[in-house]
């Protein structure tokens, strides 16, 4: 067993966690830097009120987790984190597709795929937390999945719904 301090998405935190799939005992500690929070910004902004308010409540709960983890106490605040993202899921996506389907979107079968593939990350991550309990790996998990995100989904193709939608009438 051995101690390393590293970041959440570093090659070696990656290795580490390899390593301890094979059965080795890894012990990770995540820090995070107060400039690490997640900032909401215009260039992520769809243009579309509902949409962007929903993103930006997102934001807030990672970076709550983001300073939960700065203050160690990550592993408490991944569980509010999982329920929101539970119903996020559902009621966000929901709100996207039926803007989608009513306008005729011509990208939605695409978006919709994004919204699976997510789904189906989310529930691999509410299983570990099912069968490991919280440890320093489902908060890894949970960051993982919500930051890359985060900086794909809705920096490159919810901007492009809400290019779209903004040329609907009351969108």
């Amino acid at each position: 067993m051995f101690f390393v301090l590293l970041g959440v998405n570093s090659p070696a935190t990656k290795r580490l966690k390899k390593i301890a799939a094979l059965g080795c005992k890894v012990t990770l500690r995540i820090v995070w830097r107060s400039d690490m929070a997640i900032e909401w910004t215009e260039d992520l902004a769809t243009g579309v009120s509902r949409i962007d308010a929903q993103h930006q409540e997102l934001f807030r709960r990672i970076n709550s987790l983001l300073e939960a983890c700065n203050k160690g106490k990550g592993k408490e605040e991944v569980i509010p984190v999982v329920k929101f993202l539970e119903d996020y899921v559902v009621t966000h996506f929901a709100e996207e597709e039926k803007q989608m389907i009513h306008f005729n979107y011509p990208e939605y079968e695409h978006h919709k795929a994004e919204h699976l593939k997510f789904m189906e990350n989310f529930s691999k991550v509410k299983d570990h937390l099912k069968a490991d309990s919280i440890g320093l790996t489902a908060v890894i998990m949970t960051n993982q999945l919500v930051i890359d995100w985060l900086r794909s989904h809705i920096r490159r193709i919810d901007r492009e719904l809400g290019s779209f939608l903004k040329t609907k009438p009351l969108a």
